[in-house]
């Protein structure tokens, strides 16, 4: 961020078509902040909160993904999420079935950059 290319997302002209939670690019990648990123200890099993752990920024090129929808779900169909355990739906209940996956279009379009993390 302290190179000089470096554009802080607040210097952006084009204010529409920000990421959530992007703040800024460097060249062509735009950054996007996570608080939730993927992380591993050294000898490779997954860990939640290790403070010695590896974190893992993912960077992706334009077409290395794609959204997929899932058959029968298409638009005009409500949908009715229902809390585990409840005997009948619950429209006030935030669990719900994801619609939608995604897929790896072209592998070498992306790549997983392994960072320490320091205070």
């Amino acid at each position: 961020m302290d190179d000089k290319s470096w554009n802080d997302v607040n210097t952006y002209q084009d204010k529409k078509n920000i990421y959530n939670g992007e703040i800024g690019k460097w060249g062509n990648i735009r950054f996007v902040g996570a608080t939730d990123v993927y992380k591993e200890t050294v000898a490779g099993e997954y860990t939640g909160d290790d403070d010695n752990s590896v974190h893992f920024a993912t960077l992706l090129g334009r077409d290395a993904y794609g959204v997929v929808e899932l058959e029968g779900q298409g638009q005009g169909k409500e949908i009715v999420c229902v809390k585990k355990g409840q005997p009948s739906p619950s429209r006030s209940e935030i669990e719900c079935d994801v619609m939608f996956t995604t897929k790896i279009l072209n592998a070498t379009f992306g790549v997983n950059i392994a960072c320490a993390v320091s205070d």
